[in-house]
């Protein structure tokens, strides 16, 4: 019998929308027989080998693909077609006519007839040539910057909008005597001591907060007791407008932060004696001063001489000189109050603050000072045995005085005490000191 026309309609409708369907999925629809030859192809596949159907019906795989290359694509087919197997596999294949190689994800599985026998296999394969390519120039792309920071002078790490480590360098891993493993995922304050994970946060809250780059110096107390120091560049990690986390780079500035250290220390320090630098101390006195004068109170200034310095450094020598200087500073220093100060002003002459100070406190400090020299005694080169001994000038500051001018009373001071026959102190006077000057 034959079947109703309208059934033929049907069917034949119905193969259209499948073929249809079939050749607009966007992929590569094909069907083989048990000897590889090709018993249906969807117009991409056409395409792809740029011959019409009559052409590729029949044909097998060799008759478009390089298979001494892509071997993979005819020992997927014989699992299938064998074993029975449903086979998701990336395939590479070389192109027979273009002599191009494309990759896709293939997908095949067997026909099996109403009794179950495999009598050919079916497949879909996406072309994912593209995507594999990004892939991999992104992975080399990620290989390189690996590279670059696992040997970047520095230290280089990620976090995410909570503080949470998202990437860290060997070189930072090292820093925190741990593994990467052990430090993504974990807070600062997971890993680090309080007041340094609380440093840190201080630059991360900035970036995070703001969403803006900054930069500032960092610095981690290690066990061993060192401080070391770092400038931190951190940035924000955005999404659209969204603050994702941060990226940071810090380097170890240490060394430039001791040799800062030492010439800072140089400019407030004479070198000789330790004591402070003439143009620090009168910078630090006239802070001093001032502070006095807000407060209604006095401060002490006192000039002192070591008493013939120039002869016995001449007749000793100057290592000997040194010696004597640096004793004398010692002793000044040591006999000094909590928050009193020393300067040298040059060759042997020293000038000391004496804070808060009433003329009985004074008296008291410098009395202090003039005693703790009378102790020392010093052995020449020659073997001769000599005593320290210093003349001093002082005087009390007043309510609208400077330094210049608190010192040239001091002076005046130190004047009396030599004409008095040194090695003793003289605080000033203004009727006596008068009275020497005319």
């Amino acid at each position: 019998m034959t079947p109703p026309q309208s059934d033929q309609h049907a069917g034949q409708s119905e193969a259209e929308r499948l073929a249809f369907i079939l050749n607009h999925v966007g992929a590569y629809v094909f069907a083989k027989d048990l000897d590889g030859r090709y018993t249906y192809a969807n117009d991409m596949v056409l395409q792809l080998f740029g011959l019409p159907r009559e052409q590729v019906l029949g044909q097998s795989d060799e008759r478009f693909f390089d298979l001494n290359v892509s071997d993979a694509l005819r020992q997927h087919d014989r699992r299938v077609m064998e074993n029975g197997e449903r086979i998701e596999r990336e395939e590479r294949n070389i192109i027979q006519s273009s002599g191009e190689e494309r990759v896709y994800w293939s997908v095949k599985l067997p026909i099996r007839d109403p009794d179950g026998a495999i009598i050919g296999l079916c497949g879909v394969s996406t072309d994912i040539t593209e995507r594999r390519r990004a892939e991999e120039a992104l992975a080399q792309q990620k290989a390189l910057l690996n590279t670059v920071l696992e040997n970047i002078d520095g230290y280089v790490y990620m976090k995410d909008a909570q503080r949470r480590y998202l990437y860290v360098n060997s070189k930072t891993a090292a820093l925190y005597q741990k593994t990467p493993e052990q430090i993504i995922g974990k807070l600062d304050e997971e890993l680090l001591s309080p007041q340094v994970a609380a440093e840190f946060a201080r630059l991360d809250n900035i970036v995070l907060q703001l969403g803006k780059k900054t930069a500032g110096e960092e610095s981690i107390a290690e066990a061993d007791g060192i401080t070391r120091h770092y400038w931190s560049i951190k940035l924000p990690l955005l999404e659209g407008d969204a603050i994702e986390g941060l990226i940071g780079i810090s380097t170890d500035i240490t060394e430039v932060v001791t040799l800062k250290n030492k010439f800072h220390d140089m400019a407030r320090l004479d070198a000789l004696t330790g004591a402070l630098s003439r143009a620090f101390f009168l910078e630090k006195a006239e802070t001093a001063l001032k502070a006095a004068q807000r407060r209604h109170n006095t401060l002490a200034l006192a000039v002192i001489d070591l008493d013939h310095f120039k002869q016995i450094n001449d007749a000793h020598g100057h290592q000997f000189g040194d010696r004597y200087l640096t004793t004398a500073a010692s002793a000044f220093q040591n006999a000094l109050r909590e928050g009193d100060f020393l300067g040298r002003m040059g060759g042997d002459e020293f000038l000391i603050i004496i804070q808060d100070a009433n003329a009985t406190q004074m008296a008291r400090s410098l009395s202090r000072i003039h005693a703790a020299l009378s102790r020392i005694t010093l052995t020449a080169p020659n073997g001769e045995e000599l005593r320290i001994s210093a003349s001093i000038g002082a005087a009390l500051s007043w309510s609208d005085c400077d330094i210049d001018a608190l010192t040239a009373h001091a002076d005046a001071a130190l004047y009396r005490a030599k004409a008095a026959g040194r090695n003793c102190w003289r605080a000033y006077d203004a009727a006596e000191d008068a009275r020497l000057d005319g």
